[in-house]
């Protein structure tokens, strides 16, 4: 989320040193991340540990804490674990949000850097780990689903008798046309293969 929730900073470390007996002297909001309910801050101590918070919208059970255990259990060690509160439970309510806490690792991503081929074969064996674990049926239930609606390539599907057809009078229309053409092969085969998922 790139903005932050309404939630003072204040209370946020208040909530830090009461349940996780973190002291942090200054709270920074990161506004980065994938998760469109979560607010990202950066907390850090006096004596310079910093603490990667997450704090989301609403009370709920967060099953991407008991997956991540999951996954360190069974040995992966590339795993970054949640910092445990005071009372041993992964996440803390806070006001109307849910705060996760985690070890704060100063770097770049691989979304920034570029991976060296050894990064490339120890990312290799992680999700290796990963496809084979058997998740207990408990944590399966509570895993979202997706669900692959036809609709997109049933949309694509009734354009394929208009790129052959004479061509389009608009420019852009006709410049899709062109693509399409020139691309047809590659687009059914994406089409034909989303199928089966």
């Amino acid at each position: 989320m790139l903005e932050k929730h309404a939630l003072s900073d204040q209370i946020i470390i208040r909530c830090l040193n009461t349940n996780y007996g973190i002291e942090a002297a200054t709270l920074t909001f990161l506004p980065l991340g994938a998760d469109m309910n979560a607010s990202i801050y950066k907390a850090q101590t006096l004596d310079q540990t910093s603490y990667f918070i997450k704090l989301k919208q609403g009370h709920h059970h967060d099953t991407s804490t008991e997956i991540v255990e999951l996954l360190r259990s069974a040995g992966i060690q590339q795993i970054i674990l949640p910092v445990k509160t005071i009372h041993g439970k992964t996440t803390q309510r806070i006001d109307d949000f849910t705060l996760i806490v985690y070890p704060f690792i100063d770097g770049q991503d691989g979304f920034n850097r570029n991976l060296t081929n050894g990064q490339w074969i120890n990312l290799g064996k992680a999700l290796r780990q990963v496809h084979e674990l058997e998740v207990p049926l408990s944590i399966q239930n509570q895993i979202r689903k997706e669900t692959y609606s036809a609709k997109w390539r049933d949309t694509v599907r009734s354009i394929y008798p208009h790129i052959e057809a004479d061509p389009i009078a608009d420019e852009t229309g006709l410049k899709l046309q062109k693509f399409m053409k020139k691309n047809m092969p590659d687009i059914r085969r994406l089409v034909d293969r989303a199928v089966s998922f």
